[in-house]
């Protein structure tokens, strides 16, 4: 584990919104794509691209905050992508969850798909990569399109906390890969269920930890002795 002289996270907030009836799924335009053809012609044809919307208007406010490395949102996200397979059920569940990536009233899978795979490999190469230089350049890639608005956030007696907001929950989960980068923690998957899981400063979790939760612990125990005594029988 690399050794950091301190751990601890900068104040994040973000005041989101998510439909109380969750997300529906319906067909829909993706993108306008131009072909040049040999003869001179051009062809205009559109993408076509499921797509996902709110199921109704009714909105509830929402606010994420960024306590510690345990279970952040963009780990929920990038497991989307790799234990749901990139299926539509998976992002479904995530955008009825945590609220849609972007102020916008539609979200495109191919889109999302693509952003997950961009998570995944960016959240691994800002913890995991040896080189110290290579991390921060790889954390620095996600803050490029976030935007924070500082502000301070008033309760008790000790005059309020500056926190940092960003405005939306794509930004967030930047902000969660840059931070689990400062923390020093790391990315690595459960051994029984592969599940994506953080190790390290403030995750909960020992650097050398293999299972994602007791649960999984437990499971794995159970499956060993199970195969031992299949073993004998045979």
């Amino acid at each position: 584990m690399r050794n950091r002289k301190k751990a601890t996270l900068i104040p994040v907030r973000l005041k989101w919104q998510r439909c109380r009836d969750g997300v529906d799924m319906k067909s829909g335009v993706y993108r306008e794509v131009t072909d040049d053809l040999p003869n001179g012609q051009v062809h205009v044809y559109t993408s076509g691209d499921k797509l996902f919307v709110p199921r109704s208007d009714r909105f509830e406010d929402v606010t994420y905050r960024v306590a510690d490395l345990e279970n952040p949102i963009v780990l929920h996200f990038i497991n989307c992508f790799e234990l749901g397979g990139g299926q539509p059920e998976a992002y479904g569940a995530f955008l009825s969850r945590f609220g849609m990536p972007k102020k916008e009233p539609e979200a495109h899978i191919a889109e999302i798909d693509d952003l997950a795979n961009v998570f995944t490999v960016g959240l691994a190469l800002s913890t995991n990569t040896e080189n110290t230089s290579n991390r921060a350049r790889d954390a620095n890639h996600f803050l490029k399109s976030v935007r924070l608005t500082p502000a301070f956030e008033f309760g008790g007696s000790d005059g309020g906390q500056l926190v940092l907001q960003p405005d939306n929950l794509l930004g967030f989960m930047a902000m969660e890969v840059a931070l689990a980068h400062e923390a020093g923690a790391a990315l690595t998957s459960c051994s029984h269920c592969k599940r994506f899981y953080l190790t390290g400063p403030l995750t909960g979790r020992r650097s050398h930890s293999r299972y994602c939760s007791d649960r999984c612990r437990v499971a794995a125990m159970r499956k060993r002795n199970a195969d031992r005594q299949l073993d004998q029988h045979h």
